[in-house]
């Protein structure tokens, strides 16, 4: 009798599993787009990083970094000097630099795509911070805020020059986006 209880049992389990609904889980993500123009008047490094912020501006995680800026060229000061300030890079672990190094960007339309779990990016109001070096002392910070929850949602960034607008090119990125897809 308990032989045909327990085979009973295990053949319901078995018919409420197959009889459930697969669902795709969806990842959350975050996307930062923009698209690097070409500069005749200079010859731009083109060094980037890419990071975020909590509301209170306090730095949260670098997302990406061109690989000259992390193997070392964040040391130099006059290169992408915000997010060299603000993110202790050289005390990054090892897997925290493998996420987030990669080759400085080409010209023309970017995409980089992050997966919000995988990145350990909790739900919560961020700003965005992408941040490019001309030449010199001359860098372009673009900023904007972003909600990782709920419904998709879209910001552009603004620019801010530093130490102020290159005298010979300027806007060396355009349609600087972030995306957020639930």
């Amino acid at each position: 009798m308990q032989y045909k209880l327990i085979t009973f049992l295990f053949i319901v389990v078995i018919i409420a599993g197959c009889n459930k609904k697969v669902t795709k889980s969806k990842s959350r993500t975050l996307e930062i787009s923009f698209y690097i123009n070409k500069k005749d008047s200079i010859q731009p490094s083109y060094q980037i990083a890419i990071w975020l912020e909590k509301p209170d501006q306090a730095y949260y995680k670098t997302l990406f970094v061109s690989d000259y800026l992390s193997y070392g060229g964040f040391f130099i000061t006059t290169i992408c000097p915000d997010w060299s300030m603000k993110a202790s890079w050289d005390k990054v672990t090892k897997e925290d630099f493998d996420a987030a190094t990669g080759a400085t960007p080409l010209l023309g339309d970017r995409n980089f795509e992050f997966n919000c779990t995988e990145r350990q990016i909790p739900v919560g109001k961020y700003k965005f911070f992408l941040e490019v070096h001309l030449v010199d002392n001359f860098n372009e910070l673009y900023s904007g805020e972003i909600e990782i929850a709920g419904e998709d949602n879209e910001s552009e960034a603004q620019v801010t020059y530093l130490p102020e607008k290159h005298p010979k090119a300027s806007n060396i990125l355009s349609q600087v986006k972030a995306k957020y897809n639930n």
